[in-house]
C-alpha cells in the first residue's frame, strides 16, 4: 500500500508523504475501534457481534472500492 501510494511522489517529499499515510492509516483504525465499541456497548450479544462485522465488511469494501477507483485514474 505505501510503495503504491508514494510511487508518483518526489523523492524528498517521500518522508512527509509516508508520515502522512502513517498517520491516515492510524486515525481511520482508531475511529472504527471507536465504532465498534459504540456498537458493542458493554455486555455484547451474538446480534451485536453480527452488526459489528457487518459494518467491519462494509468499511473494508469501500476502502478497496475507493482505492480501485484511485489506481484507475
Amino acid at each position: 500500500m505505501f510503495a503504491v501510494g508514494l510511487s508518483s511522489t518526489p523523492l524528498d517529499q517521500q518522508g512527509r508523504a509516508s508520515a502522512l499515510m502513517a498517520t491516515s492509516q492510524y486515525m481511520a483504525g482508531a475511529m472504527m475501534l471507536a465504532v465498534l465499541s459504540v456498537e458493542l456497548g458493554q455486555a455484547p450479544d451474538l446480534a451485536q457481534w453480527a452488526t459489528a462485522f457487518r459494518i467491519l465488511g462494509a468499511a473494508a469494501a469501500a476502502g478497496m472500492l475507493i482505492a480501485a477507483c484511485q489506481k484507475a485514474s
